[in-house]
């Protein structure tokens, strides 16, 4: 398994819109169903990520998949704080 399944394998395992992540920003935590819903979304993602690099998918195609989840995130349901989080989440993962 190489560095970026690893990685990927990793950033899956914790919860990145928990009560706790929220706090670390200095925020109150959102709903408790968008948060449900925002991990469940990143988390597809990563699957499909890891899925796409097992599969030795072309960079463009990891790029088509990256995009696809960017573009089902509907911005305007989320406040200012949100987006935010969310942008920092797809931030971390297009780093990996």
């Amino acid at each position: 398994m190489n560095n970026t399944i690893l990685a990927l394998e990793k950033l899956k395992s914790i919860e990145k819109f928990s009560s706790e992540e929220w706090e670390n920003r200095g925020l109150n935590p959102s709903e408790k169903s968008l948060c449900i819903t925002l991990e469940n979304s990143f988390n597809d993602l990563l699957s499909d990520l890891i899925s796409a690099n097992n599969s030795n998918k072309s960079d463009k195609e990891i790029e088509n998949v990256f995009g696809r989840y960017f573009k089902e995130i509907k911005s305007d349901e989320l406040d200012t704080e949100e987006i935010e989080f969310v942008v920092d989440n797809f931030a971390e993962i297009a780093k990996i």
